[in-house]
């Protein structure tokens, strides 16, 4: 049997699909790959921290301290989607609008009770 050079096979075991592994842990990652700094990844955590807070602050919101949960759902959203290291923005977001519907609810409940 000749091999064709124009179409090489792949060797025993050996996938050609999957022939390029992502590294072990302690190895380099490969050219071309992103790699973050530690300060990247320092800034990636506290914004995950910040909209792990919202997400948290504005559900608990609508059980106790509605007004101060509310705002600090809001704020603490917002402090994590104007992170540029956040990848996920889904609970800063939900967090955010949780607390801006949990603020609107509370007003218009004011406003009809003293009405």
């Amino acid at each position: 049997m000749s091999e064709n050079p124009n179409n090489p096979q792949p060797q025993f075991n050996q996938d050609p699909q999957f022939s390029q592994q992502m590294p072990q842990y302690g190895q380099q990652a490969p050219y071309g790959a992103p790699v973050q700094t530690p300060e990247q990844q320092a800034q990636a955590k506290k914004a995950m921290t910040l909209s792990i807070v919202s997400l948290v602050s504005g559900l608990v919101s609508f059980f106790v301290l509605g007004y101060i949960l509310g705002a600090v759902a809001i704020v603490t959203g917002r402090l994590a989607m104007n992170n540029p290291e956040l990848k996920n923005r889904g609970m800063a977001i939900a967090g955010t609008i949780l607390g801006v519907v949990n603020i609107i609810l509370l007003v218009a409940l004011r406003i009809l009770v003293k009405s």
